[in-house]
């Protein structure tokens, strides 16, 4: 409401809200995996109900995006109730896009990797984020810059219905965005993305950042977009 009342309209819904501390399987108990469940899933449900129903009458579309996590994609040890309260939001989210393109309405996941912010670093052991690491092509974690790129080229009006795996040092980005691209009318050239003169914006250096589909996106005579 905070947000209509000052600007009038919501073009994009990020739901960021989360938590994720590290609980093995045996020692979560029924209040943690309830707050899990409110935290991670059910307040992304219920703040996009309220979002979607304003895009809806204001027949404009719009753009959701919900902050996953690779977790939610791979095992990953003392996750179990985190990464399944984001599998939850993954399951949500492709149902979602479905249900909404109609509406020119656009829902999207951005599923992070390990990202240096003050809360992760200091979850981790040295001995965890030197295993973490090793992992990595590019030698590095993942920044909030990363993230808030990627989250900028999917609030464009090209990108919907998808899963986004961020990783520093993936190399599959460029694939996935160039098909992709191609698929709705743009061209690659020069390194860049081009919808006829107009140079199109993507997210960092895919040498050091990137982000690879990894769910079904609707064909797009369904979104209208023939």
């Amino acid at each position: 409401q905070a947000a209509l009342d000052a600007f009038g309209y919501i073009d994009v819904l990020v739901n960021n809200a989360g938590i994720a501390p590290l609980i093995g399987f045996l020692e979560t108990t029924r209040q943690q995996l309830r707050d899990f469940m409110a935290i991670n899933f059910e307040m992304q449900f219920t703040a996009t109900q309220a979002v979607v129903r304003h895009m809806i009458a204001r027949s404009r579309g719009g753009c959701i995006i919900n902050l996953g996590t690779i977790n939610a994609l791979v095992g990953v040890n003392r996750t179990a109730a985190y990464a399944g309260s984001k599998g939850a939001l993954n399951a949500f989210t492709r149902a979602l896009a479905v249900e909404l393109a109609p509406h020119r309405i656009r829902v999207n996941v951005l599923a992070p990797g390990t990202i240096q912010t003050a809360r992760v670093m200091g979850m981790l052991t040295d001995e965890e984020l030197r295993r973490r690491l090793e992992r990595i092509p590019a030698g590095r974690i993942g920044t909030v810059e990363d993230v808030t790129g990627c989250a900028l080229f999917l609030a464009g009006p090209e990108n919907f219905g998808l899963i986004w795996l961020i990783r520093t040092g993936s190399r599959e980005f460029s694939e996935a965005v160039v098909t992709y691209a191609h698929r709705v009318g743009m061209r690659s050239e020069g390194g860049h993305l081009w919808r006829g003169e107009e140079k199109i914006p993507t997210p960092t250096e895919i040498s050091v950042f990137g982000a690879l589909g990894l769910a079904w996106v609707p064909p797009s005579e369904r979104l209208g977009l023939t």
